[in-house]
């Protein structure tokens, strides 16, 4: 029963109302746990659906264990032999690939190919109804179902598709994917004590006096103030002894359910941690059981004793506190066990990411098995554009290898993926570009780059000599780059030094593209063809990524680096604002200052227009959040630019920033939106 929400039931009604004329929606619903923001999704659903409404509901789940697209799955599967007339064959192609409901060998898919695959099947279905997803625990869903959800709800139009979805709030929560979507957000605060007392009197029998001290001592949370009233005793319940002066603890409750857990039969107990493990259907959780030797009955025991429920053939516990506390009901070998004995029920080929994930819970220490069969799934979920995951998966695999050899490689599986999905952060904990591996040498320096633009310092470092080359060309010293090319020998066999010398050399002839996959030095290779190619205006007939084009324009000199982002953007759809907002970006960059510059534009006379505005904001003492707010960009723009600001101006700080301007005897502008590139 939901108390006290009626100024947000009216924005739901609100944003369904606006639907079904084509307003699209993304509303998130926030708040303290414990606050009702399931209950308010709950009631969003009743309403979506009495409107007419698609509902496609799903709840996100612990990451590392998920699979990548299962959460997309979840949601998508019920039209899977709809895909061709939603979306049309190419675009069904991708999405059954993406979801692995068909063979995924060939080609790579990028997240930008399901990204924009999926926003079609959503307007086909939105073509006979309003869609709405209804997601739970949204920022627990699997990072390839989020970014390709994000990707299509960012480019929704004139569509009949919204979302509600619950998600985290305190620190961190800015950085939600979900929040650069969102339209609407919902913060629950606290209850009022007349709703909450009624909360807590319909789910404890209680009288009202307790029930108000309840709600006092809860400071409108209804979860704490249920949780309070049911750790009275019955006599403090129903008025016949004094309520206690000092609300008992919260553990209160998690003890109620230890005493629940231990007062079950044995085969009850095993069927719970099975179930906790992750065999969340009864035919998983009965074969399971079976290959621990456990005799039939135990899940039928465990629903008997009140500690789950099976609908549909899923099982699900009663009380979401109790899924961890029967986890930890027995010792960490049986909890292996449980793993192990799971993985071996997952016979289905369509399983094997998630058997493989079992099968690391199941390992004591390092485990070639495991690590092999995480190998696999890592691969497999970059075929199908899944790259954060790839990374963490192949990351995962490194940590359990027993060879260090093995290790090594999968670690650095793991970095190429970090670079290509972006993150270079994660990148360069993987890999360091000064250790003695020229492999992770190679790759931590692409890292770097890409985040810090900083060439000209990095050729100065311990490099490779050919990677010093490479480095040079990429800030301009040719000169230098042929001298420092000079001194290496052959290089027949070395595709980096053999695309170097012909970049240094307008009339050697071209040689084909080299592999990208086969090396970090063939990766970087790559990156230095085709900013070859883009400098010798020839046509780029290789299938290059986004990603891969962009990484290549940061070698390139400024018209081939042009030229590059153009053909990245050319590959990204309209509809894909926010990847088409950063590149725009990345073009602005390159852009001349202007011609006839202010008194401001005159202190920054090496920034762009893009960067002054943010230079600008940023001096005004805004946050990099406020900032993509007031100018309409994401918050990567603004980091990018931020960036090229403090190496263009030689600064390291906002205060430096500020105090560049001050001098100048300027203030930033109050409002710094007009003219924004969108």
């Amino acid at each position: 029963m939901l108390q006290g929400r009626s100024a947000e039931l009216a924005v739901i009604d609100g944003v369904l109302a606006d639907v079904v004329r084509g307003r699209p929606f993304v509303v998130t619903i926030g708040g303290d746990e414990g606050i009702g923001r399931t209950a308010l999704l709950d009631a969003a659903v009743e309403r979506a659906s009495a409107a007419g409404a698609r509902v496609l509901a799903g709840r996100g789940r612990a990451a590392g264990a998920s699979p990548a697209f299962s959460g997309l799955l979840g949601l998508l599967r019920p039209f899977a032999d709809r895909f061709d007339d939603l979306a049309g064959g190419e675009a069904a192609d991708v999405v059954r690939r993406a979801l692995a409901l068909r063979s995924t060998t060939g080609d790579e898919l990028s997240p930008v190919d399901v990204g924009v695959a999926v926003l079609r099947v959503i307007d086909g279905l939105a073509q006979t109804a309003p869609v709405v997803f209804a997601i739970d625990d949204a920022d627990g869903m699997d990072p390839a179902s989020s970014a390709a959800l994000t990707f299509a709800l960012a480019g929704l139009g004139r569509d009949a598709v919204g979302a509600f979805l619950t998600v985290a709030s305190g620190a961190g929560a800015a950085d939600s994917p979900w929040a650069a979507v969102a339209t609407r957000e919902l913060m629950l605060g606290p209850l009022g004590s007349r709703h909450l007392v009624a909360a807590v009197r319909h789910a404890v029998d209680c009288d009202e006096r307790a029930a108000e001290r309840c709600a006092e001592w809860s400071g409108g949370n209804p979860l704490l103030a249920i949780e309070l009233a049911r750790s009275l005793t019955d006599e403090e319940r129903n008025g016949t002894e004094p309520l206690p002066a000092v609300p008992r603890p919260g553990l209160r409750a998690v003890e109620r359910m230890r005493e629940q857990l231990d007062g079950i039969s044995e085969a009850a107990r095993r069927a719970a941690v099975v179930v906790a493990a992750g065999a969340t259907t009864v035919p998983l959780a009965n074969a399971a059981l079976q290959a621990l030797g456990e005799a039939p009955g135990g899940v039928d025991a465990a629903e008997e004793a009140g500690i789950v429920r099976v609908t549909g053939g899923e099982i699900q516990f009663v009380h979401s506190l109790l899924q961890p506390l029967a986890y930890h009901l027995v010792a960490a070998a049986s909890r292996r066990a449980a793993h192990r004995a799971i993985a071996t029920a997952l016979t289905e080929p369509r399983q094997a990411a998630t058997r493989a994930w079992h099968l690391v819970e199941s390992c004591a220490g390092p485990d070639e098995d495991a690590a092999s069969a995480l190998e696999l799934v890592a691969a497999d979920a970059r075929r199908r554009g899944a790259l954060n995951d790839a990374a963490s998966t192949w990351d995962r695999a490194a940590a359990l290898s027993p060879d260090p050899d093995d290790a090594g490689r999968r670690r650095r599986r793991s970095a190429e993926a970090s670079l290509d999905a972006f993150d270079f952060d994660a990148a360069l904990r993987l890999v360091d570009p000064q250790s003695p591996d020229p492999d992770d040498a190679t790759l931590g320096l692409e890292a770097i780059e890409r985040r810090d633009g900083a060439v000209a310092a990095l050729a100065e470092g311990p490099v490779d000599p050919v990677v010093r080359a490479d480095l040079l060309l990429a800030s301009g010293r040719r000169a230098d780059a042929g001298t420092t090319l000079e001194s290496v020998g052959d290089l027949a066999d070395d595709p980096l030094g053999a695309i170097v010398r012909v970049a240094l050399d307008p009339g050697a002839a071209m040689p084909p593209a080299p592999d990208p996959r086969s090396s970090p030095r063939s990766r970087r290779a790559y990156r230095r063809w085709l900013a070859v190619a883009a400098d010798r205006r020839l046509p780029i007939v290789e299938p290059s990524s986004v990603d891969e084009l962009v990484a290549a324009a940061a070698v390139a000199d400024t018209t081939a680096a042009r030229a590059l982002l153009e053909r990245a953007m050319a590959l990204v759809p309209t509809s894909a604002s926010r990847i088409r907002e950063d590149l725009a970006g990345r073009l602005e960059a390159l852009a001349e200052p202007d011609a006839t510059p202010s008194p401001v534009a005159m202190a920054l006379d090496a920034l762009t227009k893009a960067e002054r505005r943010v230079a600008e904001a940023v001096a005004n003492g805004l946050t990099n959040r406020e900032v993509a707010d007031q100018l309409f960009v994401s918050i990567k723009t603004v980091d990018f630019h931020l960036q090229a600001i403090y190496r263009k101006l030689t600064i390291r700080s906002r205060t430096e920033l500020a105090v560049l301007l001050a001098r100048r005897g300027e203030t930033a502008p109050t409002d710094t939106r007009a003219g924004v590139t969108q």
